[in-house]
Order: C-alpha cells, then sequence, then structure tokens
C-alpha cells in the first residue's frame, strides 16, 4: 500500500471510529491493511509515534461530533425553532 505516513494514520484513525462508533466490524481487513502498511514505515526506520495516532483519532472524533450536531438540527422538520432553541451561532459555527 503505497500512501503518505499522515495519510495512512489518517485513515487508520477513521477506519478505527467507523468500528467503535458504527459497529462495522468488516472493516478489520482494512484496518490490518492500514496497521501493516504503518509497520512497513517502522521497519524502514522511520520513527512513527503512537501519539500520532491517538491525534489524528481525537480531532476527526470530533470533527464527527460537529458534524453529527449539524445535522441533527438541520434534519428536523422546523429548522429555524430548532436553531433558535440551538442558538443561531451554535448552528453556524457547527456548520
Amino acid at each position: 500500500m503505497e500512501m503518505a505516513l499522515s495519510e495512512l494514520i489518517d485513515k487508520l484513525s477513521i477506519v478505527e471510529l467507523k468500528i467503535e462508533r458504527v459497529g462495522e466490524p468488516h472493516l478489520e481487513k482494512e484496518k490490518i491493511a492500514y496497521e501493516n502498511a504503518i509497520k512497513e514505515f517502522k521497519r524502514k526506520g522511520v520513527v512513527v509515534k503512537k501519539s500520532w495516532l491517538k491525534e489524528f483519532k481525537k480531532i476527526n472524533g470530533e470533527c464527527w461530533d460537529l458534524e453529527w450536531d449539524a445535522r441533527e438540527i438541520t434534519s428536523k422538520e422546523d429548522i429555524w425553532g430548532e436553531a433558535e432553541k440551538f442558538g443561531f451561532e451554535k448552528l453556524g459555527k457547527r456548520a
């Protein structure tokens, strides 16, 4: 798998989030492929810190949370009523 290390870590963090949050166990093979590709970087002497995956996962998780909140608000029939309750400023920031 030819990919930049940062892209591999990003994709691995997203796959892990999908498995954890959405319950998509069929993604285990994809997860293993990303992990093996990262191991290949390590075998070549590239420093790969565990904290990088942790940070990517944290950031991607926060993005998912923001998107989920925005979808919850905009999926309501009475968007303006919901926006008023939630706060127009907060809605704008989420969007």
